[in-house]
């Protein structure tokens, strides 16, 4: 009895409880319920609000109520608690799928899949969130994909970045994931594109790991990581049909043992292909079947049920048939998740067995350092590698060195002497700690060094001088054991000797103590010499780990030659004269050679030395240039340039070697010559009726027009280097030390003592070329001078532009109006040569001083006051105007030139008084004539003189001047 009510009660509880649960979610979500709202932008149903549950949909689940109650009442109490616990876990997992999705379809479009199972666990659930980060409603979505799932005891989530460009007809996304699988500790990257349109969705996605080989949590005996891989998939619906549909799709993953249907069967670089089929009566269910065969013959048949509950949209939408085909447009996807394979598939590979491995055997040569690492495989730590060497290794100098499974190794000395050992044994050891010990062995060689190239070198061709520094230069590639190994780069060696056979106390062999190869793997050296050396001289090289090995030499191929002479003659060139400016030069060349005519090339000749025949100390006047080691070029030959600032007349060079004999070989070049440059000279100018009347002029003041009259004396003066006044050159003044040679080009105008130097200017030809007055009366002279000693020429010259003029006064002063005709407006005009008339000249008061006796014959007249005006004059441009001894303002005086004419054109001159214009004072002067001004202004204080050519004053037609 008791039984019976139990049972009773427990149906009916059931009973009671499937009437009232489906009530449960109405009640808990009718406050997030909206109504539903047509989205036209959206060109679907799928976003659309949620609606109230109609009255038929309600009757409806009160009647599939009942009839599982039916049911129920029907079955044993064994079913009918089985059916309990399945009910009731359906119903719980559904309001927590449906409670999420409602929430999580507030942000953008969410996949999940909740499955609790009747022990409790959530497994193989699966929790999809699209949401948009930028949309503008028409052509651009971006968005991001966050995922979780659980799944064969793995939590793993996925991270996505994405984009989606439509068109009209077209979408075009791509998109990016990192997937994280947490608890296998498992990582990979994703890459995938979509394009999509109406009725077709093709993806396309890759795959590649992050995560390298690590320990798998399903078994201990085996290590996981990520397969790289990609697939390929498709979806494609009718159209006219729109309830059925087609999926294709393609993968491939790369691995020994990947395990791509599950885990328990792995397959080397699987693929599989997937045809499905589905069927979908109303939104809200889809069924369907997908066949995958992959490689190596695998396949699998899935039969799928799907229920797609689409929150936020009313009930009877997803139960009506007709609301199917809004599901397969592109604007009915635009929110739909990235198609891809969010599990990861993983490659697996057993773990080894405990175990220690050395390398193979090594060989190496003498104090090389190496290093070796123990491979310890094993499931647990071990203790530190133990390691061991033969006692002859350490004992030959060997060196080892622990830490911890590498070993750094410095190879012992190699055992040159006869059945001497060279291989040892390495032993590590490798203790797992519960008992188990590996050992391993490996061989180590000590080879001995090896000449693997060597080469015999001359620093230059031809015959070498043994001058101790021309040189053989030795080179020789080391490697060890076997020639063909590589040389030896950048490596010290020990002990390393190079030596002679027989020994030569004069030959010297250079090298680098230190014992380091080069870049190329050499030992080098260099050997020379300062006398010959034996015919059978040989050279060897030693080290360390080698027997001494013979580089080269024997039958006179190691030789240095002493048997020094000159070949034929001095060359030189050019053939001169040259100038004496310190930059034309003679080039002298003279070929050294042995006994057999054999040229010393690029070799330094000692003793050698170029030097200048009866050289009087002359270095400063002309110097002799050769380089100081005495190096021959490239053909042999010795070379030397000459050059001076001086004139030399004959200078011989010289060539001069030691002979053998003692006394020296000499050769001497032709005479070869240098043309002194003239250089200007400058003027001291004296009287000889005026004495302590003295006037210098620079040398850059050739040509200078200077008043000239025969009681002037002029001497020609030089400044040399250091000096700070320039001194007369006169035989006095030179002194026994130089030789002085004077001379003048134009005797007429101009008379040079050849003595003394002294420079005058005859009254008798001044002028004259036979009966005819010549304007020109320019005269160089020149000074020659030889120095004594050194016979170095110098030449100095002076061009004069003498000229001759005088104030006479014994002719009455004229004076000039300033204006010109009878133009009362030009009053103030200052007068020029150009402006003067025939009218204004009147009798002229000055003369030339050709012509006028008393010009050059009366000491202590007037005349002479042109002279004095030479030591007077402040006229910038050396003008030679005429001094007025009661005025003294020769300052004032002005020269003015026509242009078409020079100061040289002249026989005689106006000299015309010139007045300030602010000192003109009328004076009127009525002849009853109103048409004509005052004829003579009075004059004001004289300001200067006006000196005009003849040929200057417009209306000159006398020619009485």
């Amino acid at each position: 009895m008791d039984s019976y009510i139990y049972h009773k009660s427990i149906r009916f509880s059931v009973l009671l409880y499937s009437l009232l649960l489906p009530m449960a979610p109405t009640t808990a979500f009718s406050e997030e319920e909206k109504p539903f709202e047509n989205k036209a932008e959206r060109g679907t149903w799928l976003n659309s609000g949620a609606a109230n549950t109609t009255e038929k949909e309600t009757a409806g689940e009160f009647a599939q109520n009942i009839q599982q109650v039916s049911n129920i009442l029907t079955s044993s109490p064994s079913q009918l608690t089985d059916q309990a616990k399945s009910y009731a876990l359906g119903k719980i997992n559904d309001a927590i799928s449906t409670e999420t999705h409602q929430w999580l379809s507030r942000y953008g479009t969410a996949r999940i899949n909740f499955s609790l199972d009747r022990k409790g666990k959530w497994d193989n659930s699966a929790v999809d969130l699209l949401l948009p980060l930028y949309d503008n409603k028409t052509d651009w979505l971006f968005f991001t994909q966050l995922g979780y799932r659980h799944q064969d005891s793995r939590h793993t989530l996925n991270l996505g970045l994405g984009g989606r460009y439509f068109t009209p007809n077209w979408m075009y996304g791509l998109n990016t994931f990192f997937d994280n699988d947490m608890t296998g500790k498992n990582k990979r990257v994703g890459v995938g594109g979509e394009a999509w349109t109406d009725y077709v969705r093709l993806s396309a996605n890759t795959y590649w790991r992050v995560t390298e080989w690590h320990q798998s949590i399903k078994s201990q005996d085996y290590e996981e990581r990520p397969s790289n891989g990609f697939d390929l998939n498709s979806e494609f619906y009718l159209p006219a049909y729109p309830n059925l549909g087609g999926k294709l799709a393609y993968e491939q993953y790369y691995g020994d043992n990947v395990a791509l249907f599950n885990r328990d069967t792995t397959q080397k670089n699987p693929s599989l292909a997937r045809i499905g089929l589905n069927y979908t009566p109303i939104p809200l269910v889809t069924m369907g079947v997908d066949y995958k065969y992959g490689s190596g013959g695998k396949s699998e048949t899935l039969f799928q049920a799907n229920l797609n509950y689409r929150f936020g949209t009313p009930f009877s939408v997803q139960l009506s048939p007709s609301s199917v085909a809004s599901l397969r447009t592109l604007a009915g996807s635009r929110y739909d998740l990235v198609e891809r394979n969010n599990n990861i598939v993983l490659e697996y590979r057993k773990k080894p067995e405990f175990n220690i491995t050395l390398p193979n055997p090594v060989k190496g040569f003498s104090g090389q350092t190496l290093q070796t690492n123990a491979t310890v495989i094993s499931e647990k730590p071990v203790k530190p590698v133990n390691w061991q060497v033969d006692p002859q290794f350490l004992k030959n100098k060997g060196v080892i060195t622990p830490r911890g499974n590498q070993l750094d190794v410095v190879l012992p000395k190699y055992n040159t002497e006869a059945d001497a050992i060279n291989d040892y044994t390495l032993t590590a050891s490798a203790d797992s700690g519960d008992g188990r010990q590996k050992s391993a062995q490996m061989k180590i060689t000590v080879e001995p060094f090896v000449v693997k190239d060597k080469s015999i070198k001359q620093s230059t061709e031809g015959p070498l001088v043994a001058n101790g520094q021309s040189a053989y230069e030795l080179a020789a590639s080391i490697t060890h054991g076997n020639p063909n190994n590589k040389p030896l780069q950048d490596q010290t060696l020990s002990n390393v000797r190079w030596y002679l056979k027989p020994e030569n106390k004069n030959a010297t062999l250079a090298w680098d103590k230190s014992g380091k190869t080069n870049d190329q793997g050499q030992l080098t050296a260099t050997l020379t010499s300062t006398t010959p050396l034996d015919k059978n001289t040989q050279i060897f090289l030693a080290m360390d780990g080698m027997r001494d090995a013979k580089i080269g030499g024997g039958d006179g191929i190691i030789d240095f030659d002493n048997n020094i002479k000159f070949d034929e003659k001095i060359y030189q060139q050019p053939a001169g004269p040259l100038k004496g400016n310190g930059e034309d030069s003679y080039t002298f060349k003279i070929k050294v050679v042995n006994a057999q005519n054999e040229p010393f090339r690029k070799q330094d000749i000692p003793g050698f030395k170029w030097k200048i025949k009866d050289n009087k100390d002359a270095k400063d006047q002309v110097k002799l240039v050769a380089p100081e080691n005495s190096m021959t070029d490239e053909e042999g030959y010795l070379v030397a340039t000459l050059t001076s600032h001086y004139g030399f007349d004959d200078i011989i060079v010289e060539a001069e070697i030691p002979s053998s004999t003692g006394d020296p070989i000499t050769l001497s070049s032709t005479p070869v010559k240098f043309e002194a440059i003239p250089q200007p000279a400058g003027i001291l100018l004296k009287s000889a009726v005026t004495p302590g009347f003295k006037k210098e002029f620079p040398a850059s003041e050739q040509e200078r027009p200077h008043n000239v009259h025969d009681k002037l004396e002029v001497y020609l003066t030089r400044k040399l280097p250091g000096q700070t006044m320039a001194s007369p050159l006169t035989t006095d003044a030179a002194g026994s030390s130089e030789h002085l040679q004077f001379s003048v080009d134009n005797k007429r105008n101009a008379h040079v003592d050849e003595k003394t130097g002294k420079v005058t200017f005859p009254l008798a030809t001044w002028g004259w070329s036979g009966s005819k007055n010549t304007p020109d009366h320019k005269a160089t002279v020149t000074v020659n001078i030889t120095d004594n000693t050194t016979e170095a020429k110098t030449i100095y010259t002076y061009q004069f532009n003498p000229k001759h003029y005088f104030y006479n006064p014994n002719i009455t002063l004229k004076e000039v109006p300033l204006y010109k005709g009878d133009d009362t407006d030009n009053l103030n005009v200052f007068k020029t040569c150009d402006t003067l008339n025939s009218s204004s000249q009147g009798s002229p008061y000055p003369a030339g001083m050709e012509g006028n006796s008393k010009a050059f014959n009366d000491a202590t007249s007037l005349y002479l006051n042109s002279l004095v005006n030479e030591f007077g004059s402040a006229d910038p441009e050396g003008a030679f105007g005429i001094f007025n001894k009661a005025v003294h303002k020769s300052e004032n005086i002005v020269v003015n030139a026509s242009p078409t004419q020079t100061l040289n054109d002249y026989s005689r001159y106006y000299l015309l008084f010139v007045y300030q214009a602010n000192a003109i004072k009328q004076t009127d002067l009525d002849d009853g004539q109103d048409d004509k001004p005052p004829y003579l202004p009075q004059m004001g204080d004289i300001s200067g003189y006006l000196l005009c050519l003849k040929n200057q004053i417009p209306g000159n037609t006398k020619g009485i001047l």
